[in-house]
């Protein structure tokens, strides 16, 4: 059919008859595909809930072959390849549904909504650009992570995970020192937005550490206290926080910091190392070889 349109360009208007004709065969097609994409769709879900993990892909993946304007089968494939931990296969299928998304929005209108709920085949445009997000940063394309928020963004400002995941991806590069602020302003909001205890402490650690970058001492040791407090055993929180009070010359603050550090990884060099700068410092020499000399 596609092969008869394509001579019609060069040839005489057809007879009204064989139009007609013409254009009843490509809607059966149409029809008939879109019924085929649909029957895949859902016996992709059946599988799935089913445990059929693979056959489930398989069914997704054809959908998706067969269809490529159509989102639904990309969404699937996406949530469902993340769910077993294959982040870059997903990343790629999530991007597959933007550029669905893309190409032809009224097409998608039902499976990308602004009120969707979170199912198989649905998904909302800001999850889905946080998602995408979340899966670039993860496979190492913190750019491409941040224009993925950015995205998010201009469709929810206060999106918390968005606010969040720019910033840290920013500070993943040399983009922070560019847009100090935004990145300072995000991580501020996100702090405020998150719910969960592990989500705050991650966005007070990165706010801290964006201090510490930009020398602002007392700022950074407010941040690591901000993450510490929802999350006494964050290792690096608490790593940062003595070389912040060493810096500022407390040096026992610093020492207990440390400490700390030491007892949460027993095992690694740097607390020791760190611990025994801290009590040379202080003048207590003997003290400070005893930890040196447990590295060594």
């Amino acid at each position: 059919i596609l092969e008869i349109l394509r001579e019609m360009k060069h040839r005489q208007p057809l007879p009204y008859s064989q139009a007609r004709v013409l254009v009843l065969l490509v809607a059966l097609v149409c029809c008939v595909g879109t019924s085929h994409y649909e029957e895949r769709l859902s016996r992709a879900q059946q599988l799935y809930g089913d445990n059929e993990v693979s056959d489930a892909l398989k069914e997704l993946r054809l959908a998706a072959d067969e269809i490529p304007a159509r989102a639904e089968a990309f969404i699937a494939l996406g949530k469902l390849l993340m769910g077993i931990g294959k982040m870059q296969e997903a990343l790629a299928a999530l991007e597959g549904a933007l550029a669905a998304l893309a190409r032809d929005p009224d097409a998608n209108r039902e499976c990308i909504r602004a009120n969707a709920t979170p199912g198989f085949r649905t998904s909302t445009p800001t999850a889905l650009w946080t998602n995408v997000a979340t899966l670039r940063y993860q496979n190492g394309d913190p750019q491409g992570a941040a224009e993925g928020c950015k995205e998010a963004l201009k469709l929810t400002p206060d999106h918390a995970r968005c606010l969040y995941i720019y910033a840290v991806s920013c500070l993943t590069t040399d983009a922070w020192s560019k847009q100090e602020s935004r990145v300072e302003s995000s991580l501020r909001a996100a702090l405020k937005l998150f719910k969960s205890p592990d989500e705050a402490s991650s966005a007070a650690y990165a706010l801290g550490t964006l201090h510490l970058r930009q020398g602002q001492l007392e700022k950074a040791r407010v941040a690591f206290d901000a993450c510490l407090k929802n999350a006494p055993e964050h290792f690096e929180a608490r790593m940062r926080q003595g070389e912040v009070l060493s810096r500022m010359g407390y040096h026992v603050l610093a020492l207990k910091h440390f400490l700390r550090a030491e007892r949460t990884q027993p095992g690694a060099a740097e607390p020791r190392i760190q611990a025994g700068n801290a009590l040379r410092r202080q003048k207590r020499f003997s003290e400070a070889l005893e930890k040196y000399g447990g590295v060594l």
